[in-house]
């Protein structure tokens, strides 16, 4: 027994000495491929074929990182490309005024983003791998939206063969295509309100795919109840939040410059209302959006457990039996696409509304603040509701209460099982 004992352990430290250098390795070339095509971009500027085939290769392995391995070796992977795009980041910032601003902006954005995951985490249990695992998955589905920003920013044409596309910024392509299609001229007020609600719709859609595609590929095969997909779809949304709070150089960066190294004295209430404010509202917008889209991804992940429990309640889903009677497709399906289209609609419409809210006054002449100011109106109780706030108190508040609801349905946390592929699932052994 002692040599058996011996030898299994042996086993697992050879595999773990394995998997870590092979998580090493990949993380480490994907990071590498990734810096390089990234620097590279200015000496491409002229060649859109180039750019193109360099932009599809980006893309394979980003795939790649959320490849077919147990958590783990994913914790590992993706870490070691987090570890590296870091070091980089930090080795472009100019001086060492740059570096301590954002080195201090991670420090500051770990702090809400430790506690939303506590509060979340005190919902429904999960292995802290998977938890990490998904943290991390969720930083890294802010690539997308940053990617592209940075090819608009530098004006690059891409060549795909047989067509050519020359990416432009979301507000700038948004208002020419309102102008044109609307108005027919430019400069008008309600073509500029339109283009805002256009841009901020696709930034919605971009940010809200990207963190359920990063939840799809990283946690698949630890979901055995609705509520661990809400939860880790809201642990992907905290860790876009904290990258985002950290790289976009207008947040937390800003924060700590404006506030702490630039003034004589550091400004400390300022800094901490700005970091709070960001911290709390714009954190609880990702974390709403992201638990909504979970919700609907379980039930559709769920979707024939889910129906024969509500088959046996009674319930009747009067949509799909239509869609079945119609295009004579089997219920399961069509029970998986509208649930998964429910929730796509819902997370990205209310991600495009948010940023909409808080953005029209800046786009209205004369700045309304107020939902009476936006309305025309001189007076009344309207002129004493912000706009900002309102939307800050319907998506904090709103959203909080929302997911804990979803958090306590029973269909939600009954345990279902683990899926072995679309069509079996294995049970629960105590099932609720």
């Amino acid at each position: 027994m002692p040599v058996a004992i011996l030898g299994k352990r042996v086993t697992d430290e050879n595999e773990g000495k394995h998997y870590l250098l092979f998580s090493y390795l990949a993380g480490s070339f994907v990071a590498a491929s990734s810096i390089a095509f990234t620097r590279s971009l200015t000496q491409l500027e002229g060649n859109a074929f180039m750019l193109a085939l360099g932009i599809v290769v980006i893309v394979g392995l980003w795939k790649f990182l959320f490849g077919p391995w147990n958590p783990r070796i994913k914790v590992a992977v993706l870490g070691t490309f987090i570890f590296w795009i870091a070091v980089d980041i930090l080795q472009k910032q100019d001086g060492n005024a740059e570096r301590v601003a954002m080195i201090l902006a991670t420090i500051v954005a770990a702090v809400p983003a430790g506690i939303w995951c506590f509060l979340f985490l005190k919902q429904n249990r999960n292995k802290i791998t998977t938890v990490v695992l998904t943290f991390f998955a969720g930083m890294l589905s802010t690539a997308p939206i940053l990617f592209y920003d940075h090819v608009v920013r530098s004006g690059y044409d891409l060549h795909f063969f047989l067509f050519r596309i020359t990416p432009e910024h979301f507000m700038r392509s948004s208002k020419t295509f309102v102008t044109h299609a609307l108005t027919g001229q430019s400069g008008v007020i309600s073509a500029s309100v339109a283009a805002t609600v256009v841009s901020f719709i696709l930034v919605g859609v971009i940010e809200e795919w990207s963190k359920h595609w990063v939840v799809r590929k990283s946690d698949k095969a630890t979901f055995s109840s609705i509520t661990d997909v809400i939860q880790l779809s809201v642990i992907a949304g905290i860790g876009f939040a904290f990258a985002e709070n950290v790289i976009n150089p207008n947040y937390f960066i800003a924060f700590i410059k404006d506030y702490l190294i630039r003034p004589q004295t550091p400004q400390f209430l300022p800094f901490l209302g700005s970091v709070f404010g960001r911290a709390i509202i714009t954190n609880m917008v990702h974390i709403t959006c992201s638990g909504i889209l979970g919700y609907y991804y379980g039930m559709a992940f769920f979707a024939r457990p889910v129906m024969e429990d509500d088959r046996a309640q009674g319930k009747r889903h009067q949509l799909v039996a239509f869609l079945h009677k119609t295009l004579r497709i089997r219920r399961v399906v069509i029970f998986k696409h509208v649930s998964m289209l429910q929730g796509l609609v819902l997370s990205m419409g209310a991600h495009s509304m948010f940023d909409t809210m808080v953005s029209l006054p800046e786009v209205l002449p004369g700045n309304p603040q107020t939902i009476g100011a936006m309305l025309g109106m001189s007076s009344g109780p309207l002129n004493m509701i912000n706009v900002v706030m309102l939307a800050a108190f319907i998506y904090v508040f709103g959203g909080w209460v929302l997911l804990r609801y979803l958090f306590k349905k029973r269909k939600d946390v009954k345990e279902y099982g683990q899926v072995l592929n679309q069509e079996v699932f294995v049970p629960a052994q105590n099932p609720a």
